[in-house]
């Protein structure tokens, strides 16, 4: 066999490979190197054989290698910034991308995964020079035209994004991401009926759980139920559930029931409820119902019957026990001294954890701060809690929503980022401050400082991306005036 013979063996790999077919792809390739074994072409397509095992460590030695082999190919070097992509390498990423858009300014798959990931790294005024270039080069591609919303989002140019996330529509009806996307753009920019619709898609793009698959009953329509029963699906973060459980009094029951499949942690606080006529737990076998509906579905399905952001507060209430006890474990207020709790991280496992949860070093600028009790809210305990910030902490009694909720009824105020603390807090109708990223999530809308959600709400919002030395500078003044 000569080296052309490799070469072809290659070529017979990547068919097998683009069906799929990865070991046998990899046995072919393998092959091809015992003939050849300096083939870049070989070595660079096991790597991305390894990192589609998500062997990233594997994948970034192999593609280094085809790139020793050949440092002029633009499509190596665009692999291995995919590779350190998988390993979390950010900067690492974006100088494999750059190179690859340099060698050839025409690999346009090497411009999207750079914007992506300028944006990722909190540049996203020139992620979106690079969505501009690719968009002159091809604007007819989904998920590059739903990349460059993405960006647009997170540059506050919501509309624009809005434009991105139509034509990705317009190009794929059916593409499950452009349609979750906008939904989000169009509630920040504060469009609730059209952004309730496209929010149906939600679990059609398959990054969220959905509570509803395998229910063989049929989906609920929103008309009065007229004697049927309705199950109501808890989903996604703690959070979502307090901020949607609001729409449930809205429910025509006319003699039905409605069953409310709780997340543990949540039942207790949720129980204050009292238009439930049973709460399930997540693990429980589903009752005999006659429709369903995820909580998150609720403003769809209610709209045109309640207004846009239904918002009396509290709808929640801790039991008065627990309020009782929380008050006698917090003991006599010291003078005219004001209680105030923080919580300044979410759960790492949100996607945009890292531009919503605050540095605690950040918080350190409340340390100064006279006539002011400052309470740790947050959990878990092991979380370092900011530096020089003396914080009184009772954390090892919030057992569940309901203990956190007693808590904060006997405080004047809570300062946090937006995670579930925050909508427990509005729920129950007490007084919040909300520290918001530049661009914050969809719930908290654009440019304002208070919310259709949380009458007890003040939103104080980053003027730039990662400004949060700013934002506490504010809050500092403000609590001074407390």
């Amino acid at each position: 066999m000569n080296i052309s013979d490799a070469q072809k063996l290659v070529l017979s790999g990547t068919q097998l490979h683009s069906a799929g077919q990865l070991d046998q792809a990899e046995r072919i390739y393998q092959q091809a190197l015992s003939i050849e074994p300096n083939n870049a072409d070989a070595v660079h397509l096991l790597g991305i054989i390894a990192c589609q095992r998500r062997q990233f460590e594997l994948g970034a030695e192999l593609m280094s290698k085809a790139i020793s082999l050949s440092p002029a190919t633009s499509c190596y070097h665009n692999s291995l910034g995919n590779a350190y992509r998988g390993l979390n390498r950010l900067s690492d990423a974006i100088a494999e991308y750059r190179s690859a858009t340099i060698l050839d300014r025409e690999n346009l798959e090497a411009w999207n995964n750079l914007g992506v990931s300028l944006d990722d790294s909190d540049q996203s005024e020139d992620a979106l020079e690079c969505f501009d270039w690719l968009m002159q080069a091809r604007n007819d591609i989904p998920q590059w035209q739903t990349n460059r919303g993405t960006v647009q989002m997170n540059a506050g140019q919501t509309e624009a994004a809005i434009a991105s996330f139509r034509r990705a529509i317009e190009l794929s009806p059916g593409f499950p991401l452009a349609h979750a996307k906008l939904s989000a753009a169009l509630l920040r920019a504060g469009r609730y009926a059209e952004g309730w619709t496209e929010a149906e898609f939600r679990f059609a793009v398959g990054n969220i759980k959905n509570p509803t698959a395998g229910n063989s009953s049929p989906k609920w329509d929103g008309s009065p139920l007229a004697g049927r029963t309705l199950l109501i699906h808890s989903e996604q973060g703690f959070g979502d559930v307090f901020q949607f459980v609001r729409y449930v009094p809205l429910i025509e029951k006319d003699g039905g029931r409605i069953i409310f499949q709780y997340r543990f942690g949540a039942e207790t606080l949720l129980r204050s409820m009292k238009c439930v006529d049973v709460w399930l737990a997540a693990d429980q076998p589903l009752p005999a119902h006659d429709a369903h509906a995820a909580i998150m579905s609720l403003p769809y399905l209610l709209l045109g019957k309640t207004q846009a952001v239904p918002n009396e507060v509290p709808y929640l209430a801790p039991d008065s026990e627990s309020v009782t006890a929380w008050a006698q474990r917090l003991g006599p207020r010291a003078g005219s001294r004001k209680r105030v709790g923080v919580a300044w991280s979410g759960n790492p496992a949100h996607t945009n954890d890292r531009r919503r949860s605050c540095p605690p070093n950040q918080l350190t600028q409340l340390a100064d701060l006279d006539g002011i009790d400052f309470y740790r809210l947050q959990v878990p305990r092991e979380l370092a809690p900011p530096p020089g910030l003396k914080l009184i902490d009772h954390t090892e009694h919030l057992t569940d929503f309901n203990q956190t909720a007693a808590f904060i009824a006997n405080l004047d105020l809570v300062i946090t980022v937006d995670t579930a603390i925050a909508h427990v807090t509005g729920a129950i109708g007490k007084p919040m401050w909300v520290l918001l990223p530049f661009a914050a999530e969809w719930r908290w809308l654009e440019k304002r400082e208070d919310s259709p959600w949380y009458p007890t709400a003040r939103l104080f919002r980053q003027a730039s991306p990662g400004d949060w030395a700013g934002v506490l500078k504010k809050v500092n003044s403000e609590l001074r005036h407390l």
